[in-house]
C-alpha cells in the first residue's frame, strides 16, 4: 500500500473542512459527534477522511480544538485496531488457502 498525503479542503460558505486521506476506496459518513463527521471505508471501514463542521470556531490553542485533536487521535486509535484486524483475517484466510491446496493435493494423489 503507497503512503498518501491527506488532503485538505475549507468551504468558508458551509463553514465546514473537509479532509481526505486519498484512500480512492468509496466511504460512507457516521457522525461522531455535533461537529465531526468520519468517512469510513465501505470495504475496509477504515477511516478514509473526516470533516469538521463550524471550523470557523476553532482557533489556535482553543480548548475546542484540543479536544478535536484529542477525537481524531482517538479515531487513530481505532483505525490501528481495525487494520490490525484485517492482517489476522489475512492471515486466516492465507491458513484456509494453504489448507485447501494441500487438500486438493491429497485429493488428486488418490
Amino acid at each position: 500500500m503507497s503512503a498518501r498525503n491527506p488532503m485538505m479542503q475549507i468551504d468558508p460558505k458551509g463553514d465546514t473542512a473537509y479532509v481526505t486521506l486519498g484512500t480512492g476506496e468509496p466511504s460512507y459518513c457516521e457522525e461522531f459527534d455535533d461537529t465531526i463527521l468520519v468517512e469510513r471505508g465501505i470495504y475496509s471501514d477504515l477511516v478514509s477522511g473526516f470533516r469538521i463542521l463550524d471550523i470557523s470556531k476553532y482557533k489556535q490553542g482553543d480548548i475546542k480544538l484540543h479536544r478535536l485533536k484529542g477525537v481524531l487521535r482517538a479515531i487513530l486509535v481505532e483505525n490501528s485496531h481495525i487494520a490490525q484486524r484485517m492482517v489476522e483475517r489475512d492471515e486466516l484466510i492465507r491458513g484456509a488457502l494453504e489448507s485447501l491446496d494441500r487438500t486438493l493435493g491429497a485429493l488428486v494423489k488418490s
